[in-house]
C-alpha cells in the first residue's frame, strides 16, 4: 500500500512541478501563469461590457496570482543560471511568495462573495479583513525572518512558526468565504466558486499537515496540494467560459423576443411600414401596407415601389425616401394619389434614412399613414363652419328683412283699406300681400336651413304646397325643359311647411340639373298608395308601417348615377356634379326630411336615362285645412286702453300707432328703450299695456321689460322681434312675458295679439 501511494504521488508531481523543489517547479509556475493571464484577460474583457462592479476585484485578482506566478518563476531562473544566490533569495523570498498567493485568493474570494450574495457590504468588510491580517503576518514574520536567516543560514522557511502564521491566516480566511458562499449563495456559480475556495482552503490546510507529518513523512502532500492549487484556477474559467454561453443564449432568447415584438408590432400598427432599397425595391411591407395597396406580399416585395404605390414607370418626383438617404435625415410628404381599384387615396408619407456602421444610408423606411378619412373630417368642418357663418348672416338678414316686410305688409294693408270699391288696385294690393307672405315663408325657410329656427310638424295639403313649389321653379329653371305634372291626390301630411317646400325644391332642382344642355323633361308625380306591412321602401331598404302614404315622385332624362355613386347619395357633401355647382347636401337634407317625417325614400337610375327619386310620406288622417283658400283673417273688434310702442324702426312705429289707433286704442310711440323708460317711470300707471322690439339701442325690450315689471309686475308686455339667437316665444314667457310675436307681423295678427291680451289681463282681473 505505501508503494502504491508513493507511486501515485510521485506520478502526480509530475504533472505539478515535482514535490517542491525549485528547481522542479518551473512547469508548475508556467501553468499557473498562463491560467490566471487567461481569466485577467476574460477578466479585463467583461470588465469593458460595463455594470459589472465584481470584475474589477476579480482583475485585481487575477493580477496578483499572475504576478505571483511570474514573479517565482522569474526567481527560479534567476536561481538556476546562478544569476544570484540561493542565501540571498531566502531572505526576502518566501514571505513574499506566500503574501501575493494569499492576497490572489483573498480577493478573488471577496469579488464572488460580493456578486453571488449581492452584498457589497460582506464583501468589503471580508476584503478589509482579509488584507489586513495578510498584510499583518507578512510585516510580522519578514522583519523576524531577515534577522533569522542571516543568523541560521540553511534553514527551510516552511520549518519556522511564519509558515504557520501564514498557512493558518489564509486557511482560516478561505473557510469563511467557503462556508459563507456554501449557506446563502444560490445558483450553479454557488458550487463551482465553493470547489475553488475549498481547492484554495485544501492548498493551504494540507500544507500545515505536510508540516506536522514532516518527522515520519516528508513533504507526502506536496504534490496533491499543487494539483488542487493547479485545478482551482480552470474553475474560474469554467464559470467565465459558462456564463459567455449562458449570456449568449439568453442574448439569442432576448433578440428572438425583440425581432417577435418588433414584427408584432410593425405588422399589427395602424400604419403602412415598407423597407426600400436604394434602387426603389421593395424589401419588406407590413400588413396595414399591403392593405392600403390592396396586394399580396409576393406582389409587392422585390417590386418597385413606385409602380406599386403609385402606378408610375419612374420614380415619384420630390421621393421622400430619396430626399431622406440623401440628407440623412427623416423627410414627411402628404400625397394625394390614386389605389390600384382606382379609388382614391390621402396618405402622409415618412421616410427614415437606414444606414450602415459608417453612417452611409443605403436604403430606407417608408411609414404610411392614410389620412383621407382626416382630410375628409377637416373639410366637413370647413364646410360646418362655413354653413354656421351661413346661418350668423342669415340670422341678421331674417331681422331686417322681417322688420321691412312688416312694414310692406302694415302698408299694403293701409291701402286696401283705402283702395274701397276700385277692385283693380285691391287686387294688384292683394297680390302683393301674396308676394310678401312668400317672401315671410322664404326667411323662415333660410332660418329652418341654417338651423335657427326649430321645426314645427303640422297638418297640410301637399298637393297645394307642390303646385306652388312648381310655379316658382317654372321661371327660374329654362323653358327648353318640360315639366309634366301628373297630381292625382289631395290627401294632407304631417310636415314642417319649410322642409316640405326645400324637400320638393332640392329634388325638382337635382333634376333639372342632371339634364345636359338644358334640354329634357321633368316630371313630377303625386299619388296616394297603401303599403302592406313589411313594405321594404328607403334608401337602405328600411321597412315601413302598413297603412296609406302620399307617393311624390320626380323624374328626368338626365344622365342618370353611376351604380357605384348609388350607396353614397345621400351622404352629407357627396356630389357628382362639378366643382362649384353642388354641396353635396341636397339629397342629404331630403334624406333628413324624410326621415323626420316617418317617410322613406327609394331611388332608380339608368345612366345615360335619367333617374327617378320616389318619397313615401305617411298621410294625415284629418282633412288639411289649405292656407290657400283661406281669405285673409278679420281683425277683431277695437277696444280701449292706453298703450306704449316702443320700436326703432319708424315706419313700424307709424303703422303701430295708425293700426292701434283706429282700433279705438291710445297709443304712444317710442323710438328708444330709455326713452320709452324715462317715460315709464315718471308716470307708471298711465299705459295699460307694452308693445316692445327686442333688438334697440341702448336698452333691449328685454331689459326694459325688466324695468317695467319691478315697477308694475301686473302690466301685460308683448314682446316683438325680427329675429333673435338669445330670444324666442318660450324664452319669452319664462321672462314673464304676456305674449309673444314674430315679424313680419300683419295688422290682423297684430289688433289680435293686443285684444287677446288685454281681453285675459281684464278677464283675469
Amino acid at each position: 500500500m505505501g508503494d502504491f501511494l508513493t507511486t501515485t504521488l510521485s506520478l502526480m508531481a509530475q504533472f505539478t512541478g515535482g514535490p517542491g523543489e525549485s528547481n522542479d517547479n518551473i512547469v508548475r509556475f508556467v501553468l499557473a501563469g498562463i491560467a490566471w493571464a487567461a481569466l485577467l484577460a476574460l477578466a479585463r474583457q467583461r470588465q469593458k461590457q460595463g455594470n459589472r462592479p465584481h470584475e474589477r476585484l476579480l482583475v485585481w485578482g487575477f493580477a496578483f496570482g499572475l504576478t505571483r506566478e511570474l514573479f517565482m518563476l522569474f526567481m527560479t531562473c534567476l536561481l538556476g543560471y546562478g544569476a544570484v544566490a540561493a542565501d540571498t533569495l531566502q531572505v526576502v523570498l518566501p514571505p513574499l511568495d506566500l503574501a501575493l498567493h494569499d492576497l490572489a485568493m483573498v480577493i478573488i474570494a471577496a469579488a464572488f462573495m460580493g456578486y453571488l450574495l449581492q452584498d457589497q457590504a460582506l464583501s468589503h468588510r471580508y476584503l478589509r479583513a482579509g488584507i489586513s491580517t495578510v498584510a499583518l503576518v507578512y510585516l510580522a514574520t519578514f522583519w523576524w525572518w531577515g534577522r533569522f536567516i542571516l543568523a541560521n543560514p540553511g534553514v527551510p522557511f516552511d520549518r519556522t512558526w511564519g509558515e504557520w502564521a501564514f498557512r493558518l491566516n489564509a486557511s482560516v480566511l478561505m473557510a469563511f468565504a467557503f462556508l459563507i458562499l456554501l449557506r446563502r449563495a444560490k445558483g450553479w456559480q454557488k458550487n463551482a466558486v465553493c470547489t475553488a475556495l475549498f481547492c484554495f482552503f485544501l492548498f493551504q490546510f494540507l500544507k500545515i499537515v505536510d508540516i506536522a507529518l514532516l518527522k515520519e513523512r516528508e513533504f507526502i502532500f506536496t504534490p496533491l496540494r499543487h494539483a488542487l492549487y493547479l485545478a482551482a484556477i480552470p474553475i474560474f474559467g469554467y464559470i467565465y467560459v459558462r456564463e459567455y454561453i449562458e449570456s449568449e443564449r439568453e442574448a439569442r432568447q432576448a433578440l428572438t423576443a425583440s425581432e417577435s415584438l418588433y414584427r408584432s408590432l410593425v405588422e399589427n400598427i395602424d400604419l403602412g411600414v415598407t423597407l426600400i432599397d436604394r434602387d426603389c425595391r421593395i424589401l419588406m411591407a407590413n400588413a396595414t401596407q399591403m392593405k392600403l395597396a390592396k396586394k399580396g406580399r409576393t406582389e409587392l416585395i422585390r417590386g418597385y415601389c413606385y409602380r406599386e404605390f403609385s402606378q408610375r414607370d419612374d420614380k415619384c418626383p420630390h421621393c421622400p425616401g430619396d430626399k431622406a438617404m440623401e440628407d440623412g435625415e427623416p423627410q414627411e410628404i402628404v400625397k394625394d394619389g390614386i389605389r390600384s381599384d382606382g379609388s382614391p387615396i390621402t396618405v402622409r408619407i415618412r421616410a427614415f434614412p437606414v444606414k450602415d456602421p459608417e453612417g452611409n444610408a443605403h436604403s430606407f423606411i417608408e411609414v404610411v399613414e392614410d389620412i383621407s378619412q382626416r382630410v375628409k373630417t377637416e373639410q366637413e368642418l370647413q364646410r360646418a363652419k362655413h354653413l354656421e357663418s351661413i346661418g350668423v348672416l342669415a340670422g341678421g338678414i331674417a331681422h331686417d328683412f322681417n322688420n321691412i316686410l312688416t312694414s310692406i305688409f302694415g302698408f299694403t294693408d293701409l291701402a286696401l283699406m283705402k283702395a274701397g270699391d276700385n277692385v283693380e288696385l285691391a287686387g294688384d294690393l292683394r297680390h302683393i300681400r301674396r308676394a310678401s307672405e312668400r317672401a315671410r315663408g322664404l326667411v323662415q325657410q333660410i332660418l329652418t336651413l341654417s338651423r335657427r329656427q326649430p321645426h314645427q310638424l303640422q297638418q297640410l295639403r301637399f298637393s297645394s304646397l307642390v303646385k306652388e313649389a312648381l310655379k316658382l321653379l317654372r321661371s327660374t329653371i329654362p323653358s327648353s325643359i318640360d315639366i309634366i305634372q301628373d297630381i292625382r291626390t289631395e290627401a294632407p301630411i304631417m310636415a314642417d311647411p319649410s322642409q316640405a317646400h326645400q324637400l320638393v325644391m332640392n329634388l325638382c332642382t337635382n333634376a333639372y340639373q342632371a339634364m345636359p344642355e338644358n334640354d329634357g323633361t321633368m316630371t313630377v308625380s303625386l299619388r296616394d298608395v297603401v303599403l302592406e306591412e313589411g313594405a321594404e321602401i328607403g334608401a337602405g331598404g328600411q321597412p315601413l308601417p302598413a297603412g296609406n302614404y302620399v307617393r311624390f315622385s320626380v323624374s328626368d332624362t338626365g344622365t342618370g348615377i353611376a351604380a357605384e355613386a348609388l350607396p353614397k347619395i345621400f351622404e352629407p357633401y357627396f356630389t357628382t356634379k362639378e366643382v362649384g355647382r353642388g354641396t353635396g347636401l341636397g339629397l342629404a337634407v331630403v334624406h333628413g326630411i324624410v326621415k323626420s317625417a316617418h317617410g322613406g325614400i327609394t331611388v332608380a337610375s339608368t345612366p345615360g336615362a335619367g333617374t327617378t327619386f320616389t318619397i313615401f310620406l305617411p298621410a294625415a288622417l284629418e282633412p288639411a285645412t289649405v292656407e290657400e283658400q283661406k281669405g285673409e283673417e278679420e281683425a277683431p273688434a277695437g277696444g280701449q286702453g292706453r298703450i306704449m310702442v316702443v320700436d326703432d324702426e319708424e315706419n313700424i312705429c307709424l303703422l303701430s300707432f295708425t293700426f292701434l289707433s283706429q282700433a279705438g286704442y291710445r297709443v304712444d310711440t317710442f323710438l328708444d328703450g330709455k326713452d320709452a323708460w324715462e317715460a315709464f317711470s315718471g308716470a307708471p300707471d298711465q299705459w295699460d299695456l307694452v308693445l316692445t322690439d327686442q333688438a334697440m339701442p341702448q336698452m333691449t325690450g328685454i331689459q326694459l321689460a325688466e324695468n317695467i315689471k319691478e315697477r308694475r309686475p301686473d302690466l301685460p308686455i308683448i314682446l316683438c322681434t325680427g329675429f333673435s339667437d338669445n330670444v324666442n316665444k318660450e324664452m319669452a314667457e319664462e321672462l314673464g312675458m304676456s305674449s309673444y310675436l314674430q315679424k313680419p307681423v300683419t295688422r290682423a295678427e297684430l289688433l289680435k295679439t293686443v285684444h287677446q291680451v288685454l281681453y285675459r289681463e281684464e278677464r283675469e282681473q
